[in-house]
């Protein structure tokens, strides 16, 4: 195939590799029990719609103007011109999600108001769930329990969070998700989080656990990971993302997330998700991501 052949209505394929993966994805939530689709055929075809999307966009740029005018103006291809920008909608379709619980929280369209985890864990929870918030800040505390006053099987609790992971594991139920999203506002958090997790995981080992934590300087994130490892959890997946070089003190150039247990088909699902997103944000293509497994199963 030459260069010349390349048009906008390939983005077709776009469109059906990420609409089926896409499609068979939400299926399985929609009939559970009924119709499962199986990580092995999700997201490949989502994988492949992000390949196809990734190679075309050069070629079709590499054409010129010249051969970009008449693809846009062919009567023929009219009908494919909006295959571009549905094809990147449908790549970025495991994000549809988190977009809603964005959106709930602003109804006229603008911007304005970000929901923060507890919220987004409410819109996304089914409805027998039960969740348990913990907040040892006075002011903050009372503004979370007005946040989630009305929503039901909630528990708001003032105190710190590492004390509620003693507190409240192992619950009654045998799989569950916490997170732990410290503030990182005094030293020594890594390792405050190493103990902490090395003592919520023997409570609780078929527990889900996310841990969030800055991108801070290579060597303190290096003894952190070691750490990790010499504390004996399994299965920990290592998601990072970054949009500013290594180097970077201005701000916050990147996070990162430990996952223990995490669920079936995630490792694919947040690569794909995490490659967009720094796809979007990236600063002059700085950064990158990074998804291994920092303590594989056993």
């Amino acid at each position: 195939m030459k260069l010349k052949d390349v048009h906008v209505g390939m983005y077709g394929a776009v469109m059906g590799l990420a609409g089926l993966g896409l499609t068979a994805r939400a299926v399985a939530s929609v009939w559970p029990g009924v119709l499962k689709a199986p990580a092995y055929f999700t997201e490949p075809w989502v994988l492949l719609g992000a390949l196809a999307l990734v190679v075309l966009i050069p070629l079709y740029l590499l054409k010129g103007l010249s051969s970009l005018k008449a693809d846009f103006t062919s009567p023929m291809l009219m009908g494919f011109c909006g295959a571009l920008p549905l094809g990147m909608a449908l790549v970025a379709g495991g994000l549809a999600p988190y977009l809603d619980a964005v959106r709930s929280e602003n109804p006229k369209g603008r911007l304005r108001f970000y929901p923060g985890s507890p919220l987004i864990a409410l819109k996304l929870r089914r409805h027998d769930d039960r969740i348990a918030l913990a907040e040892l800040n006075g002011t903050d505390c009372a503004g979370l329990e007005a946040a989630v006053a009305r929503a039901r099987h909630v528990a708001v609790h003032r105190m710190d969070g590492y004390q509620a992971l003693q507190a409240f594991l192992p619950p009654p139920e045998r799989r569950g998700l916490v997170l732990v999203d410290s503030s990182f506002d005094r030293s020594g958090e890594f390792q405050r989080i190493v103990r902490a997790l090395k003592d919520a995981y023997g409570r609780w080992p078929t527990g889900i656990f996310a841990v969030w934590y800055p991108l801070m300087e290579p060597a303190a994130l290096r003894g952190f990971a070691r750490e990790i490892l010499k504390s004996g959890i399994r299965k920990v997946l290592r998601l990072e993302f970054s949009i500013h070089p290594a180097g970077w003190k201005l701000t916050l150039r990147g996070c990162g997330m430990l996952v223990v247990n995490p669920p079936w088909r995630f490792e694919a699902e947040a690569r794909a998700l995490l490659d967009w997103l720094w796809r979007a944000l990236a600063v002059e293509g700085a950064g990158g991501v990074k998804v291994d497994w920092l303590a594989p199963e056993r």
